[in-house]
């Protein structure tokens, strides 16, 4: 697993959708009120290890692109990064939309980033152009509660 500290987590484990597994407590919490995630369930919890994306950098070096996709875990994951990648991408679950928030706030402080998204599996732009920051945070916050979620790309500007 991948956080902002190395060390040992305990992973809550849906058996029936192990997809969402995740180490976010209070993600899980706030995403089974969402109809999309209503009949989720997260039966049990294993311990797992953590380790940061700095530890992985320093021991593969800067990967060209870097997706994340923790389950409502994304911003510990860049909270355990001090140094800017080129391109990445995070997901976001509209019924959470402040992980992904955070994670544009926690990406700026890196680096110059400019943002495109695309709508659960489809693999499509959703923007026509790339978007700053503040206009990907502006569209996060006019989705709607069951919009589903997506993922965020980032690419590096300077």
């Amino acid at each position: 697993a991948i956080g902002a500290q190395s060390g040992q987590a305990s992973m809550l484990v849906s058996a029936r959708t192990p997809t969402v597994s995740t180490l976010s407590q209070s993600w899980a919490n706030e995403v089974t009120q969402s109809e999309s995630f209503s009949s989720v369930q997260w039966e049990t919890s294993v311990s797992v290890t953590v380790t940061t994306l700095d530890h992985l950098v320093g021991r593969y070096g800067i990967p060209a692109f870097c997706k994340i996709d923790v389950e409502g875990y994304e911003l510990e994951a860049l909270l355990g990064l001090t140094q800017p990648l080129p391109a990445l991408s995070f997901e976001f679950v509209t019924a959470a939309p402040e992980v992904a928030l955070g994670c544009l706030e926690r990406l700026q402080t890196l680096a110059s980033y400019e943002y495109n998204w695309s709508r659960g599996e489809r693999h499509q732009w959703e923007s026509g152009s790339w978007i700053s920051g503040a206009e990907m945070a502006m569209t996060l916050r006019q989705m709607p509660v069951d919009g589903g979620s997506g993922d965020i790309y980032a690419r590096r500007l300077d």
